[in-house]
């Protein structure tokens, strides 16, 4: 923007028209014709020829404006003031000291102050007029704001004539942007200079923003004086020396305790969201480590929060993280830094990020838009920026005056006696990338064991509802599980989130939560302001994906399950032939960028579409129609869009052959089945992935036939079989009854309990060995299935100890697992089912006939305390004997020999004479045949003898009565 240009420009207006701009800029509303009119009449204001003015001379006047895009079409054919040059246009009224009488007339009639636009309104108005308790009292609930753009441009006669503490209002909120966009006049910075010099302004504020502009100049005396004034309390400040010196090792340790998720409280100067907190995430990218992108992520996340006023900028080097850790769309990578680099600041970001990023040679940026920054840079004294553009394009190979570059920036560093971090690391090729980024998603793949926290911030949320509206309840961990809960304040989480003594128990996801959380002021009938919380819907949603403690409003027992997902374009044919272009899912609400799915009842996904999506949405304005004879544009269209949005089409690319060619592939038809753990059971849901990774993922048969999608910078076409797809998903069902009888929807499936989803684990075991599965756990395994056992596995070793016969044994579940045949009886007592809980939430599988065996052995044995076995009295040996028939026995030879003894004696033929007169019963006859081999048995078979033969007794005696009473035998 040419101020200048501008300026002159409005010089030349006549006194009615400038007249009529400066009303438009102040009011800062839509004017209709006949308002302009009414309002110079009131402050009358004559027409060109000085007459009385006219709705004639008003309309040639709007006209002359519009043609000049000072003013901007409305609704209705109202005119507002075109934003760019509303500062101006105001400035322009103070000056000329017409600025209170249109604020008088403007008042007289609109009565103003009920929505955001008239609130911003009364704090320009109160701001020019140089009433501070007005400003600061309307300024004070929401601390910032980022749309008041005032004395822009900076103007030094205006800023004169404020009360000093608007001057310092001032200083302290335009330096962000200033430093950023390098948009004002070196006045401001001239202002600045001199209100430092007073030296008796230097609270907080005015310290961080001067560290901002120090380390912007690489000012080393600023700095220095900064501490020394502040007797050196802040720590930030001696960091950002030793960034300026190149000891970014030093900057790192004195900076990092006090970024978000830090051990030391944040420093008061609030260094993670001003240009500290940018040059620790540049820092941190340099590292590459997975702990080091980890605090950088949280960086940004602060740094992007209501109060972030380097928000551009952090999103610039976020695109290095997110690159850094998953370094494979160079393409797309290189697009959107390219896109990011508009302001100086994010430009000089972009160019650290290519440099650590891309391999020498491979710039993805404009060097023009390189060019431009640096002479930003210089035209306001931000030397040690400028210095480092210009050692970033003395290292570029496409600049022809690289090295003239490279000699000016060493002059500028030589010259205020600094460093430069350009060199802080060096770019690796693209498999080193990629390898380095699978290490470090290794190494960072462990998550933190929260289980022994004894509170906790849940939030409940209902998905249905619109915008996202969070209420949080603090839990406290009861011997009966954790407490219902009691409600948290906004306004209380706004001010104390950060305050460790109070909300210390906050994980890094609810910090993520709180820095979305903003205010802002309505009037309520009497006129008095309000202040309102509320949550930035963009950014709470993308930190509510992967939460753990997000609920229903009034269910303490299932969290949400939420999950994030990318939009898709759908190609279709219908009936008469045309084809239609339509994204999937669309939004709901034109200026939202996401759209919540409610997949089930605890199944949340949240849809996120970026800027070229956003507008791909807004071009097709619902659904795309075209000609059946369109089918080659459309197709053409499709393989290029694919680099936006990936794409899914009934059309394939052989119904245009003259469609560009792009590698076609064989869709992967493999069924994917990802798994999530409930509260007691587990989840299930089947997807295939036809390019054989995540990144696009469908339903089993669901889905166009073809996907077109670009990978590394190659287009390729993915051909679906959805018929296959939907044969293997039902003979997956067929083989796994127990998750078929636990159907959610056709692709989801929720078993309740641990035993059902062991069950269906033990049923999916064979599908995956045989690679027509493979299961995946987003959320980490709860449980998992050690291995199944049988009778085949089970050894036992008998021997004799004194009386009796002492069993031991261990079942051989592998080669690697053995377990004690009294580990085995100690589990079973506790674990109902055919499963046995071993440790780290590892179940053992046993048969039932395994299962039954060993229970029977624990009933028929006795087992001794401090003794792995278990003591059989030789009474009990047949018994012990058919339990062990099915296992490996090892036993010695006083077990050989009583066994063959009880052998012999059932071996003997016994028969009941031919001339006893009755018919004995079944019982009866056992008696008689353990009295006939009694003398082969010793003494302990004898008591089992004996007592069938009182029991015989017995009832021969009852028998006797009743024969004497008259009854039957």
């Amino acid at each position: 923007m040419d101020f200048e240009t501008l300026q002159t420009q409005i010089n030349e207006l006549d006194t009615t028209t400038r007249n009529i701009l400066r009303l438009c800029a102040v009011g800062d509303r839509s004017f209709y014709r006949n308002d302009l009119l009414d309002l110079a009449t009131r402050l009358g204001w004559s027409s060109r020829k000085g007459r009385k003015i006219a709705s004639k001379d008003i309309t040639l006047i709007v006209d002359e404006l519009l043609e000049k895009k000072f003013l901007d079409g409305s609704s209705y054919n109202s005119v507002m003031i075109n934003t760019e040059i509303q500062d101006l246009a105001i400035q322009d009224a103070v000056e000329d000291d017409a600025f209170q009488s249109i604020v008088s007339g403007l008042r007289a009639k609109y009565r103003w102050a009920f929505t955001s636009t008239d609130q911003i309104k009364d704090q320009r108005i109160a701001f020019y007029c140089g009433d501070t308790d007005a400003f600061m009292h309307m300024l004070s609930p929401q601390k910032t704001y980022e749309h008041l753009n005032l004395l822009h441009p900076f103007n030094d006669r205006i800023f004169n004539g404020l009360p000093d503490e608007l001057k310092k209002w001032h200083l302290i909120d335009s330096a962000p942007r200033v430093l950023t966009n390098c948009d004002d006049s070196p006045d401001f910075m001239s202002a600045f200079n001199e209100w430092l010099a007073q030296g008796d302004a230097l609270d907080h504020p005015f310290i961080a923003t001067g560290l901002d502009i120090g380390l912007a100049r690489g000012d080393l005396n600023l700095l220095k004086t900064l501490n020394e004034q502040t007797q050196g309390n802040h720590p930030e400040i001696q960091a950002c020396i030793s960034l300026l010196k190149g000891d970014t090792k030093a900057f790192a340790d004195m900076l990092l305790p006090m970024m978000p998720g830090g051990k030391k409280r944040r420093g008061k100067l609030g260094p993670h969201h001003r240009l500290p907190g940018i040059f620790m995430m540049l820092v941190l990218l340099a590292r590459g480590t997975a702990n080091a992108l980890a605090q950088a992520e949280e960086i940004f996340k602060t740094a992007t929060s209501y109060h972030g006023r380097y928000r551009v900028v952090a999103h610039t080097a976020h695109i290095g993280i997110e690159f850094k850790q998953f370094p494979v769309h160079s393409l797309l990578f290189k697009t959107h830094l390219s896109q990011s680099c508009k302001a100086p600041l994010s430009a000089l970001t972009a160019g650290y990020v290519v440099g650590w990023c891309l391999a020498p040679g491979d710039n993805a940026l404009n060097a023009q838009e390189l060019l431009d920054a640096i002479s930003a840079f210089e035209k306001l004294g931000l030397d040690w920026l400028a210095a480092e553009l210009l050692g970033l394009e003395g290292r570029s190979s496409e600049n022809e005056n690289a090295q003239q570059c490279a000699r000016k920036a060493q002059e500028i560093h030589n010259r205020l006696g600094t460093g430069s971090i350009i060199e802080l690391t060096v770019a690796a090729p693209s498999w080193r990338r990629s390898l380095d980024a699978m290490m470090a998603l290794a190494q960072g793949d462990t998550k933190e064991d929260d289980s022994s926290a004894t509170e906790r911030m849940i939030w409940e949320w209902d998905p249905g509802e619109s915008p996202i509206d969070l209420a949080p309840y603090h839990q406290k961990k009861t011997r009966n599980g954790w407490s219902m809960g009691r409600k948290v304040g906004l306004a209380r989480l706004f001010e104390n989130f950060s305050d460790t003594s109070e909300f210390g128990f906050l994980t890094a996801q609810d910090m993520a939560i709180c820095q979305t959380l903003g205010t802002y002021v309505t009037r309520n009938y009497s006129y008095y302001p309000e202040t309102h919380y509320a949550f930035d819907e963009e950014g709470v949603a993308a930190a509510l994906v992967g939460h753990p403690c997000i609920f229903l409003p009034g269910d303490r027992d299932t969290p949400i399950e939420i999950r994030k997902k990318t939009p898709q374009l759908k190609m279709a044919r219908k009936a008469n032939g045309a084809i239609t272009l339509s994204m999937e899912p669309s939004l709901d609400i034109e200026f939202k960028r996401y759209r919540v799915i409610v997949d089930a009842e605890h199944q949340v996904s949240i849809i996120f579409f970026n800027d070229r999506q956003f507008s791909l949405h807004k071009l097709l304005n619902g659904t795309l129609t075209a000609p059946a004879d369109a089918v080659d544009d459309l197709i053409k269209a499709a393989q290029k869009l694919a680099s936006i949005i990936p794409v899914h089409s009934e059309i394939g690319a052989e119904a245009s052959p003259a469609a560009p060619e792009g590698k076609h592939v064989v869709a992967d038809s493999t069924l994917q089945i990802h798994l999530s753990p409930t509260k007691a059971g587990l989840q299930a849901e089947v997807f295939v992935y036809p390019f054989r990774t995540s990144a696009l993922m469908y339903h089993p048969g669901q889905g166009g036939a073809n996907v077109f999608t670009h990978i590394d910078g190659q287009p390729l076409i993915a051909v679906r079989n959805p018929a296959n797809e939907l044969t293997l998903k039902n003979e997956l069902l067929a083989a796994c009854p127990t998750m078929a009888s636990f159907v959610v929807t056709d692709n989801a499936f929720y078993m309740p309990t641990v035993t059902d989803a062991l069950d269906v684990l033990l049923e999916l075991e064979p599908l995956v060995e045989q690679n027509a599965a493979q299961l995946h756990w987003p959320e980490g395994k709860p449980f998992s299935l050690a291995g199944r056992a049988s009778m085949d596995g089970l050894g036992l070793n008998i021997r004799k100890k004194k009386n009796l016969f002492e069993v031991s044994g261990k079942l051989t579940v592998n080669d690697d697992f053995t377990l004690e045949l009294m580990r085995i009886i100690d589990l079973l007592e506790t674990s109902p089912a055919r499963y046995i809980k071993l440790e780290n939430n590892r179940f053992l599988a046993l048969t039932d006939t395994l299962r039954r065996h060993i229970e029977a052995l624990a009933m028929y044995g006795d087992k001794r305390v401090g003794q792995n076995s278990l003591q059989f009295p030789n009474a009990r040996t047949a018994a012990l004997e058919a339990l062990a028939a099915d296992a490996k026995v090892r036993a010695d030879r006083h077990w050989k020999a009583w066994t063959a003894k009880i052998r012999e004696a059932n071996a003997l033929q016994i028969h009941i004479p031919s001339t006893l007169q009755a018919e004995l019963r079944e019982y009866q006859q056992d008696g008689f045949y353990g009295w006939r081999v009694f003398p082969n048995w010793d003494w302990a078979h004898c008591w089992r003898t004996i007592w069938v033969l009182v029991k015989l007794f017995r009832h021969w005696h009852c028998c006797c009565i009743g024969q004497r009473r008259g009854r039957r035998w």
